[in-house]
């Protein structure tokens, strides 16, 4: 599969450019196209978001830190989502390389003595597509 845009962070700002092979492609069907060279996504707004996965995993450590109770926050993410609980279950555990048990406990120990091992593994287990949008969204949720 050829790449039709790169994307990468430049001062803070993602930044989405063409590849060669997408101009060619938009120039053999709708004519010449001025520049797509530097185009900013957030004056396109455009949103980015993380991968389902990291957003859904992020997103149950939150209901945990404040204060839930870890089966009632897999329920909450996945009704928010509108994904089966067990979709949920499975990417905190089974795709992190975990146990439920062992993903529990490091949350724990996250929330109370800000022990960072799940932040650690959470960002090996991104993938290189997503790894700059994923990797920013855990630090502002997570932290380093």
């Amino acid at each position: 599969m050829k790449k039709l845009f790169e994307i990468y962070e430049d001062n803070g700002r993602f930044i989405l450019e063409a590849t060669d092979f997408a101009k060619a492609l938009l120039n053999q069907s709708q004519g010449k196209i001025d520049s797509l060279n530097g185009v900013d996504l957030k004056e396109l707004d455009i949103p980015l978001e993380p991968s389902a996965r990291i957003l859904q995993i992020c997103e149950v450590i939150r209901h945990v830190s404040n204060g839930v109770e870890f089966s009632r926050a897999f329920s909450q993410v996945a009704s928010e989502y509108e994904i089966s609980e067990n979709s949920v279950r499975d990417k905190c555990c089974r795709q992190l390389g975990l146990t439920m048990q062992e993903f529990k406990a490091l949350v724990q120990a996250y929330i109370k003595v800000k022990n960072t091992k799940i932040v650690e593994i959470i960002k090996s287990s991104v993938s290189a597509r997503t790894e700059k949008i994923d990797n920013a969204f855990i630090e502002e949720r997570l932290g380093k």
